[in-house]
């Protein structure tokens, strides 16, 4: 519905101010100086004028005049109907505040408490480690076991031996004398160091989707999965908690951070993945077989053809690389060569794929720009990432590198198939957001980056994600 109102000078003559039929009989009743012409002001215009209202004030100094002076109208002259729309109720219950009510986690009062979990979040384990700021780790061991197995009516010595079992293994799983039954009651939100037990995504979206109906805003609740989930996982538990009625979600797959505060293993301040296997450091040069596979990779970056030629161990990995582009004796290609050179070095010296190529992202220099696919001209190579741009042949090379072999490095997005309906073609329009992301700076590429959240900015040309404050 649209509205045209003609816009008349305030405290001027066609100024009116509406009130209730009850304050116009309090403030100017039958026989008063001011009744006659209130009465008949309210048959012509349903209102008085702003000046008769201020005197009537002066005269009795009613509340509810002096709160309905601060309101100023405009006369609708005419009205056009927009059809059915539809409505919202915006208002809020008057024993609430602006989000009625709330459910938050107390991850730090929780331990000034004495508190074994922290609210609506389960336990992370029943005996688990956590790093403190000013070094050294603090064992916390879930003190509700006992109590929750008494409950269960098993006796003294039985709870007893429980809980030595789970002091000494850090685990439930196997206890001497626990039911089958009772296992599911004690699973935490991570697998223990040594066990196979925890709670699947769906219990947590599922209990929380229990709770939704009786609070207005969001949860604040992790929902934990383990560090073996896929992308695939993490996108099908957004979809699920979409359809049990969530208002928000906070995903955490485990030791997907930097530092993690609460560990289910003993460590030195820094995070032990289970079943992780450390490296050995290699001393010497390996050279490679004198009769090796290789891949080449043909690429055209801004309309300049290039092949990548990376020579291969046995085992697959990568220990030289050739690239030719331009042509021979050209100072790009001198220069160029002997990059590739020191590349191929330094991989058969045992520097990492990943760790080496990243140092040589984001070089610029021409040429650069967009990188044209091979199209109906050929068959696009299985194991490629898809590359879009790349800032100059040097980091091209990088990002083929590190996508194929820098351990599963690469970027993986998922998207979710859209409904094809020729019958709603809507008009798309464009919505500005106005944020506070100017003068941000991407510090690997130096683009320019947007902020995503309170602790993260992604670039807009490399499309890399820095974090700080919450853990990386």
């Amino acid at each position: 519905m649209s509205s045209i109102a003609t816009r008349s000078t305030q405290t001027a003559k066609r100024d009116y101010v509406y009130l209730p039929e009850d304050i116009i009989e309090e403030t100017s009743p039958v026989g008063s100086m001011q009744s006659e012409a209130v009465l008949l002001s309210l048959r012509r215009h349903q209102a008085i004028p702003r000046e008769m209202a201020m005197r009537l004030y002066q005269d009795t100094k009613h509340p509810q005049l002096l709160w309905a002076l601060q309101f100023f109208y405009d006369k609708i002259v005419s009205n056009v109907d927009g059809g059915i729309q539809s409505t919202y109720d915006i208002s809020v219950p008057e024993n609430v505040t602006y989000t009625a009510n709330g459910f938050i986690s107390h991850n730090t009062i929780a331990f000034m408490m004495d508190c074994d979990t922290t609210g609506i979040e389960p336990d992370i384990a029943l005996v688990k480690y956590k790093v403190l700021s000013g070094g050294g780790m603090l064992k916390i061991v879930n003190r509700s076991v006992g109590l929750a197995l008494e409950r269960l009516g098993y006796e003294e010595q039985q709870t007893k031996d429980i809980l030595d079992y789970i002091n000494t293994r850090e685990m439930i799983e196997g206890a001497p004398g626990l039911k089958q039954e009772h296992l599911a009651i004690f699973d935490c939100a991570f697998k223990p160091a040594n066990g196979k037990r925890s709670i699947h995504y769906k219990g947590h979206v599922l209990m929380m989707a229990v709770c939704q109906p009786y609070i207005s805003g969001a949860i604040s609740k992790t929902i934990n999965m383990p560090e073996s989930a896929t992308v695939e996982e993490i996108m099908e538990a957004y979809i699920f908690a979409w359809e049990r009625g969530l208002k928000a979600v906070a995903i955490y797959r485990e030791n997907s951070k930097r530092g993690q505060p609460l560990n289910t293993k003993k460590t030195e301040g820094e995070v032990v993945k289970r079943g992780s296997v450390e490296s050995e450091f290699k001393q010497g040069r390996e050279y490679m077989p004198q009769t090796r596979k290789s891949l080449t990779h043909k690429f055209e970056l801004s309309d300049h053809k290039g092949y990548l030629t990376v020579g291969l161990y046995d085992d697959g990995r990568p220990g030289e690389i050739f690239v030719m582009i331009a042509k021979q004796g050209s100072t790009v290609r001198g220069l160029i060569d002997a990059w590739a050179l020191s590349i191929s070095m330094n991989l058969q010296y045992g520097v990492s794929v990943k760790d080496l190529f990243r140092k040589f992202r984001h070089q610029k220099f021409e040429p650069a720009g967009f990188v044209r696919g091979s199209g109906d001209k050929g068959k696009l190579d299985k194991i490629q990432v898809p590359i879009r741009t790349a800032s100059s042949i040097v980091d091209y090379v990088s990002q083929f590198m590190i996508n194929n072999f820098g351990q599963a490095s690469a970027i993986v997005e998922m998207t979710i198939p859209q409904m094809e309906k020729d019958s709603f073609k809507e008009e798309q329009r464009d919505l500005t957001v106005f944020t506070s992301d100017e003068g941000l700076v991407c510090g690997l590429c130096g683009g320019p980056a947007k902020r995503i959240g309170n602790c993260a900015i992604k670039c807009t040309s490399c499309n890399q994600t820095q974090r700080s404050g919450c853990g990386e």
